[in-house]
């Protein structure tokens, strides 16, 4: 009774075993699209390794093709931003295009850090259309730090 229900359970893992390999044959010929996402914060680009303080709350991204010669305009319909501290979320808020994040702001302390993430990405057509471009997961991680600086 025993070899014959192992014996179907090793039947049934090869099987899905099988499938799986084929699936993956199957679709292995479609890389996936990457892309570049700079944060725009009122209107300038902030590097990777910038800090953000309390006035830094108009948010918009800047989306390109990792292949220059690709001329698309892309965008980003929504994205999340959370505020986490200790590595416990405090709030987040999503945003739709760009926008103003001055709830989460007020609430960001020193070494909060502010975590943006992207599930998609669009491709704007001449016609104004937006044909999905590239799905996954995105995240970028900007450190809170507002500096108190002493008028002389």
């Amino acid at each position: 009774m025993k070899t014959l229900f192992t014996r179907r359970l090793v039947a049934l893992l090869f099987g899905i075993l099988a499938w799986q390999s084929f699936n993956t044959k199957a679709f292995a010929d479609e890389t996936p699209k990457k892309v570049k996402v700079n944060l725009v914060v009122s209107g300038r680009p902030i590097a990777k390794n910038e800090f953000l303080n309390r006035q830094d709350n108009e948010f918009a991204l800047n989306v390109q093709p990792t292949d220059e010669t690709e001329k698309k305009e892309l965008v980003v319909r929504d994205f999340e931003i959370a505020l986490v501290r200790g590595g416990k979320k405090v709030a987040n808020q999503v945003v739709i295009g760009s926008g103003s994040i001055k709830s989460l702001a007020t609430l960001a302390k020193n070494e909060d850090v502010y975590v943006i993430e992207i599930k998609e990405v669009f491709e704007k057509t001449p016609s104004g259309a937006l044909v999905p471009y590239a799905q996954g997961r995105l995240i970028l991680n900007y450190l809170f730090y507002d500096f108190d600086l002493p008028k002389k």
